[in-house]
């Protein structure tokens, strides 16, 4: 009898779980975005030049890029040396819903964020979404490196 009531006790608590954990893990994605976006406001301004973060909705994943020169000598953007330049990835549970930015080169898929070194940004709108249709809006304003969060 013990064992019949303590396996329907964990049937009826486990969704419960499963939903907080949920939104921890959405509070860490969406705080780790937004602290690359600010970080990337910081970095414009710190090496006086154009920084990007790009997003890759297909692949879930966001990067950090400046200006630089490829073999050839052709100006473009590439991922920053280090840590900040490599991908970070959403887990495998999220997604890029809708992302409100400017469109990378080749690629339906990729989109970016720039960050001058004036402190102003590009205006952007990233929302991320679960399997279990949660959404978390994140929103850049433009100026002086406004981001704002909201969870739905």
């Amino acid at each position: 009898m013990v064992v019949v009531l303590v396996a329907i006790m964990t049937a009826a608590v486990t969704p419960m779980f499963r939903d907080s954990l949920f939104g921890v893990r959405a509070d860490r994605i969406g705080r780790d975005l937004v602290a690359t976006l600010r970080h990337a406001g910081e970095l414009a301004i710190i090496q006086e030049t154009e920084i990007r973060v790009y997003l890759d909705r297909k692949a879930g994943a966001y990067w950090l890029a400046a200006p630089g020169r490829d073999e050839d000598g052709k100006e473009d953007f590439f991922a920053l040396d280090g840590k900040d330049g490599l991908p970070q990835y959403l887990p495998d549970s999220m997604k890029f819903d809708r992302i409100s930015a400017r469109r990378g080169r080749g690629s339906s898929d990729l989109f970016y964020v720039r960050f001058h070194p004036g402190g102003a940004s590009d205006m952007a709108t990233i929302r991320l979404e679960s399997g279990d249709k949660d959404r978390l809006e994140i929103e850049v304003k433009g100026t002086a490196g406004q981001i704002g969060v909201k969870g739905s």
